[in-house]
C-alpha cells in the first residue's frame, strides 16, 4: 500500500503537465504529443497483458521490483530529452514500467483477500493510489516553477527509493501456474466472460484518457494553465471521498446500473466541457455558471464515474480461478490500453479541428459525451453471466 501511494504521487507530479511539456518544447506538435501520450497508455495497459503472463509464470515480487526499477532511467530522459525520439523512449520506459508492476500488485492482493472483502481491498488500494494522486499535482505545481528537470528528476528518485525498499520487501507469493505462458493465455483467452470484461475496459478508457489528455489542454487554453494542478490534485481529493462512499454501494447495486451511472457521468461532465469550449475562453459557460467551477464540477462527475467503473471492472475480473487472476488482469488491461491508444488519437486530432476554445460547431466534448452514452448502451445489452467467487469456477 505504500508502495501504491508513492508511485501514484510521483506520477501525478507529472500527469497534469506531461502534454503541456511535450508541446512546449518545440519538437512536437499537439497530435504528435497526443499520440505519444497514447502509445505509452497503451504499452502501460496493453503491456500488462504480459506483466500478467509473468506473474502467474515467475511470481509478483521480483516483478514488482524490476518494474519500479525501470521507470528510473524514464524519468530521467523526460528531464533531458530534447528530441522527439529521445522523449517517446522516455514515456516508453515509463509505461513498460507501470505494465509490469500492475497486474503484480493487483493479482497479489487478489491472491490476499479473501473474496468477500476483496471489493474493501481494491477500494481502499484505490483509496491509497487517490490520496497520492491529491497531493501530486501540487508536488509536481511547486517543482515546476522551479523547473520541469527538477520535477522529473524528483520522480526518479523517489521510484529510485521504491525500488530498493520493495527488494527487501516479502510476502506470500500464492500459486504460480504450471503450464506455459502461452497455453496460459490461450485458455484464458477462450472465456466470454473475459470478452465482456475486455470490451468494458477499452470503452471505458476510451473515454476515461480524454481527461488526462485534452482536458488539460482546454484549461490552459481557456487561459487557466496556473489551476491544472488545483484540479487534478481536487479530482484525485475527490476520487478518495468518492471510494469511501461508494465502495460498498458499486457492489450492492445492479450491474447494469452501475455501468449507467458510470458512463451518465462521464457524459454530463463532457457536456460542461463542451459549454466551456464554446465560451471561448469566456469567463462563463453560457453566463450561467463560471468557467472554472465549471471546471470543478465536470471533475466532480468524472470522479464519481471513474470509481465506479473501476472498483466494478476491478471486482468482476477478479472472480476468475487464482492460478489466472494475473493473465486475465493482463487481458483486461491489453484491452484498456487499446481503448486509451484510440481515444487520445482520436481527442487530439478533433480537438484541434473541432472542439478548439471559440469553434461553435461540432466540439470534441459533445462527440466524447455521445460516445460514452453508446458505450453504456453497449455493455448493458450484453448478458454478464457473472461467476461465483467463494467457488471460482473455471472459466
Amino acid at each position: 500500500m505504500s508502495t501504491s501511494f508513492f508511485a501514484s504521487l510521483s506520477l501525478f507530479m507529472v500527469i497534469p503537465f506531461l502534454t503541456i511539456h511535450l508541446t512546449s518544447l518545440g519538437v512536437m506538435t499537439l497530435e504528435q504529443a497526443g499520440v505519444v501520450v497514447g502509445i505509452s497508455f497503451w504499452i502501460k495497459r496493453g503491456g500488462a497483458f504480459f506483466g500478467g503472463l509473468a506473474a502467474d509464470r515467475f511470481g509478483r515480487r521480483p516483478l514488482m521490483v524490476l518494474a519500479l526499477a525501470m521507470r528510473v532511467p524514464g524519468y530521467v530522459l523526460l528531464a533531458y530529452g530534447r528530441t522527439f525520439p529521445s522523449l517517446l523512449l522516455a514515456n516508453i520506459l515509463i509505461a513498460a514500467g507501470s505494465a509490469f508492476y500492475m497486474p503484480a500488485a493487483k493479482s497479489a492482493l487478489t491472491l490476499l483477500a479473501p473474496a468477500e472483502h476483496r471489493m474493501r481491498i481494491f477500494a481502499l488500494r484505490a483509496g491509497v493510489v487517490n490520496t497520492g494522486a491529491a497531493i501530486g499535482p501540487f508536488a509536481g505545481a511547486a517543482l515546476l516553477t522551479h523547473s520541469p528537470e527538477l520535477m522529473f528528476l524528483a520522480a526518479a528518485a523517489a521510484f529510485l527509493g521504491l525500488t530498493v525498499a520493495n527488494a527487501v520487501l516479502r510476502f506470500p507469493d500464492g500459486a504460480r501456474a504450471s503450464r506455459s505462458s502461452l497455453n496460459l493465455a490461450l485458455e484464458v483467452a477462450k472465456s466470454p466472460y473475459l470478452l465482456r470484461m475486455m470490451l468494458f475496459g477499452l470503452l471505458f478508457f476510451l473515454v476515461y484518457i480524454q481527461t488526462e489528455t485534452i482536458f488539460p489542454v482546454l484549461v490552459k487554453d481557456a487561459g487557466h494553465a496556473d489551476k491544472i494542478g488545483l484540479l487534478f490534485g481536487c479530482w484525485a481529493a475527490l476520487v478518495v471521498v468518492s471510494q469511501i462512499a461508494l465502495s460498498r454501494l458499486v457492489l450492492t447495486m445492479p450491474r447494469s446500473v452501475c455501468l449507467l451511472l458510470g458512463f451518465a457521468g462521464f457524459s454530463l461532465g463532457f457536456l460542461i466541457l463542451h459549454a466551456a469550449s464554446r465560451s471561448g475562453g469566456g469567463a462563463s459557460l453560457f453566463g450561467l455558471v463560471p468557467l472554472v467551477p465549471g471546471f470543478f464540477l465536470a471533475i466532480a462527475l468524472f470522479s464519481v464515474a471513474e470509481v465506479m467503473l473501476d472498483l466494478r471492472l476491478d471486482y468482476d475480473t477478479s472472480l476468475v480461478p487464482a492460478d489466472r487472476v494475473g493473465t486475465s488482469f493482463g487481458f483486461i488491461n491489453l484491452a484498456c490500453g487499446l481503448g486509451g491508444l484510440i481515444g487520445s488519437s482520436v481527442g487530439t486530432f478533433a480537438y484541434e479541428t473541432l472542439g478548439g476554445p471559440g469553434e461553435m460547431p461540432g466540439s470534441v466534448w459533445m462527440l466524447m459525451a455521445v460516445l460514452a452514452g453508446l458505450s453504456a448502451l453497449v455493455l448493458m445489452r450484453q448478458r454478464h453471466g457473472e461467476p461465483t467467487p467463494d467457488v471460482q469456477k473455471p472459466l
